[in-house]
């Protein structure tokens, strides 16, 4: 892929949904499940809305059980599955607006950089006509300063 677009990260697998369960699982329980269920309603959390395909991506359940683990719940418990989802879209929608940003950063950084090697360079002889002109210019300026006579006829409004 192009070094601007970021790979898709791995979306979350069973063995990463049971790691998680796992760590929170030291985190006092509101109630006893069976576990089986546990896992099947967990896993059901981290699917898209028709309940086909895992959508949370790897490292953002990782992140998402540190921060829980954390407080970031506000509650000391277990979390529900819907509560371990909100955090991981909290947690996506801060890797994706970060990945925003290094992409804009990035794409600036290289439109400078193309803008700074696609400056016009001028000929040999463009160089020397300007340059020319130029010492004309400024002779023309210095003999004005010199000779009164030389200066630019004034319209007559005005002076006295």
């Amino acid at each position: 892929m192009s070094d601007l677009v970021p790979d898709p990260p791995r979306m979350a697998a069973l063995k990463d949904l049971l790691e998680a369960l796992a760590k929170l699982g030291a985190l006092p329980r509101r109630s006893m499940t069976d576990v089986r269920i546990e896992e099947a309603v967990f896993m059901l959390a981290l699917k898209d809305e028709q309940g086909g395909r895992v959508v949370v991506a790897a490292e953002d359940l990782h992140k998402a059980t540190q921060r829980i683990i954390s407080g970031a719940l506000g509650h000391g418990f277990h979390p529900s599955p819907p509560e371990l989802r909100r955090v991981c879209d909290q947690v996506k929608d801060e890797r994706v607006t970060e990945q925003s940003r290094r992409i804009r950063e990035q794409r600036m950084m290289r439109e400078m950089e193309e803008r700074r090697l696609g400056r016009v360079t001028h000929s040999a002889e463009e160089r020397e006509r300007v340059r020319a002109k130029a010492e004309a210019t400024m002779r023309a300026l210095d003999a004005a300063a010199i000779h009164p006579r030389l200066r630019p006829k004034s319209t007559g409004k005005g002076e006295g």
